[in-house]
């Protein structure tokens, strides 16, 4: 498992979803919203969510095959995104945390649509991790930060 391609993966590929969501094609008005309202606290979020499910695939099937990761990572995705709704959007009062009510209200606006966007991410980063993982430590780490800065700007437009 290799920690820094993973994060530079994910970076690069969130920054891709929020630009293309915010300036491309509006998925689902509520992204804007999400990215508008919680800027770098959003971008933040997406990433740990997805780099702990591509860890935790990692943990599970060690020495897996690309395919077998990437559908551990995506069943995992897909779970956390059902036990989330399940174990916490839906018992959970509006008014007690304003991020999971912005989710309930996304969730119940898009349907599945959010499951399929989370899905169509989650391939895209082991896409790219898979691309770049044996890259040299130094350019992963210039990728990484530049990913990081750009990603900074990209909530602001």
């Amino acid at each position: 498992m290799n920690i820094l391609a993973i994060a530079t993966a994910t970076v690069w590929m969130d920054l891709f979803f929020v630009m293309f969501t915010k300036k491309v094609y509006l998925l689902n008005s509520m992204l804007t919203v999400w990215y508008d309202k919680y800027r770098m606290i959003a971008v933040l979020l997406d990433c740990l969510s997805l780099m702990l499910a591509i860890m935790l695939a990692f943990f599970t099937v060690p020495g897996g095959s690309p395919l077998t990761v990437t559908a551990v990572v995506l069943l995992y995705q897909i779970l956390h995104d059902i036990l989330l709704y399940t174990f916490v959007i839906v018992p959970l009062p509006n008014g007690e945390n304003e991020i999971i009510d912005l989710f309930r209200t996304y969730v119940n606006r898009g349907g599945v649509g959010p499951l399929i966007g989370d899905s169509v991410l989650i391939l895209s980063i082991m896409g790219l991790f898979y691309a770049i993982r044996k890259i040299p430590t130094e350019i992963q780490i210039f990728n990484l930060l530049l990913g990081i800065y750009a990603v900074t700007y990209s909530v602001y437009s």
